[in-house]
């Protein structure tokens, strides 16, 4: 039988949540309680991922993202630093918002299922000699 046919198909390793949806969320919910600027966006990720941080090029890809399809929109600069533009959620941001936030949790419940499962099977090598033809211990 095709292993594949045994597999739901939203129980495969592409539905399990990724890095982007993560950013998304926490920029997007964020917003939505208030306007707010890249930079404290990034340093609330940090904060909300028991600080594990995002690389500033992929964030920076991800807001680009967001303004150009219109879920995220510049309102004005940082009068200090005009390098720091002040966002704010659009109604688009808040459709899409609800979307990812109604089907995240079952994405989240799988990469859980998935990490935990690939920690039990790396756990069975953990001993593993690393030159070829040793015996693993």
């Amino acid at each position: 039988m095709n292993p594949e046919k045994l597999i739901k198909p939203d129980e495969r390793l592409g539905n399990v949540v990724k890095v982007y949806e993560v950013l998304e969320y926490i920029v997007l919910a964020e917003l939505m309680k208030k306007n707010d600027y890249a930079q404290n966006l990034e340093q609330t990720i940090i904060k909300s991922l028991a600080n594990v941080g995002v690389n500033k090029g992929f964030l920076s890809q991800r807001l680009t993202s967001l303004i150009e399809s219109g879920k995220v929109e510049k309102i004005g600069t940082d009068p200090d630093h005009r390098s720091r533009q002040l966002l704010r959620i659009t109604e688009a941001g808040i459709e899409y918002f609800k979307r990812i936030a109604s089907e995240l949790p079952a994405k989240v419940k799988l990469a859980k299922k998935t990490y935990t499962a690939f920690e039990a099977y790396m756990d069975q090598y953990a001993t593993m000699s690393l030159k070829q033809g040793e015996p693993i211990k």
